[in-house]
C-alpha cells in the first residue's frame, strides 16, 4: 500500500500565493476559546475544534476521531461538522470505519504523531473512503494529532472539494489549536475525575448521615449502638465457678 506525502503545503516560485482566511491564523484559536466557555464533555470540545477549522477554512467536513474504550482502533465521534447534506453519505460512511494504528489517514496521524496532508484524493490504496469521497466530490483533505499528556488522544481531520492551495499558516494553526484543545480536554477529565471521587464520597457518607441525623448524639467510641448502650446499665459478670442459672 502507497502511502501519501508528508510534506507541508507549499508554494511553488512565483507562483500564486494561498488565501489568508478571515480573522487570520490566530482565528481558530479565539473561536475554539469562545467555544468551549460552557463545555463540560469532550466531544463538545472536539465539536468546537473542528467547527472553529471548518469556519475559518471554508473546508467542507471536519472529523474528530477518538480510541474506542477497550480497544485499539479510531472510531469517528459524534463531533463534525458538514457543510451541506449533499455530504451526509460520506459522513454516515465514516461512522462505520474504525481505523488501527497505521490504518487510513486517521490510523496513520494516531501512529506517527505528526500532521498529514493528501493533496489529491486518488484512489482507495491511500484513502480507504475513496468511494464515498469522490461521490461527494470530495478533492484533498489533512488530518492533526491531538496531544493529551504524553498520548494522542484524538485525531481531526478536514477535507475538501476546492482543489486550490491550502490556507497560510495551515499546519501552525492546527498545531497551536492541538496544543490548546489537548490541554482542554485534559482539564476536562481532571474535572470529571473530581466529580467522580466526589460522587463516590456522598455514596459513602449518606448511609452514616441517615442513621445519626445532624445534631443527634452518637454512642460513645466502642458501643454497640443497642438502646442500653452508654445508658449507665451494667451487666453483672457471671462469678468465675458459678453455674449458670443458680
Amino acid at each position: 500500500m502507497s502511502s501519501p506525502r508528508k510534506t507541508p503545503v507549499r508554494n511553488a516560485p512565483g507562483g500564486p500565493r494561498p488565501p489568508t482566511p478571515a480573522g487570520g491564523p490566530l482565528r481558530p484559536l479565539r473561536d475554539l476559546m469562545t467555544l468551549i466557555g460552557g463545555v463540560h464533555e469532550e466531544h463538545s470540545a472536539l465539536r468546537a475544534a473542528v467547527m472553529a477549522v471548518c469556519d475559518w477554512t471554508g473546508w467542507d467536513v471536519g472529523e474528530a476521531w477518538v480510541p474506542r474504550p477497550g480497544a485499539a482502533v479510531l472510531e469517528c465521534s459524534p463531533a463534525c461538522f458538514v457543510r451541506d447534506s449533499s455530504l451526509d453519505r460520506f459522513r454516515s460512511a465514516s461512522m462505520e470505519y474504525t481505523f488501527a494504528p497505521g490504518e487510513g489517514l486517521p490510523g496513520r496521524v494516531w501512529a506517527s504523531g505528526r500532521t498529514e496532508h493528501i493533496e489529491e484524493l486518488k484512489d482507495q490504496s491511500h484513502f480507504l473512503r475513496f468511494d464515498p469521497a469522490r461521490k461527494a466530490g470530495l478533492r484533498r483533505g489533512v488530518a492533526v494529532p491531538i496531544p493529551v499528556g504524553e498520548e494522542i488522544q484524538a485525531v481531526l481531520a478536514f477535507y475538501t472539494r476546492d482543489a486550490g492551495p491550502a490556507p497560510q499558516g495551515l499546519d501552525e494553526t492546527l498545531a497551536d489549536l492541538a496544543v490548546a484543545l489537548g490541554l482542554v480536554i485534559r482539564r476536562l477529565r481532571a474535572e470529571e475525575a473530581l466529580r467522580r471521587s466526589e460522587a463516590r464520597f456522598r455514596a459513602i457518607s449518606a448511609p452514616v448521615a441517615r442513621r445519626w441525623p445532624a445534631g443527634s448524639p452518637r454512642p460513645s467510641s466502642g458501643s454497640s449502638g443497642s438502646p442500653a448502650a452508654g445508658s449507665g446499665w451494667r451487666r453483672t459478670p457471671r462469678r468465675s465457678g458459678t453455674p449458670a442459672g443458680r
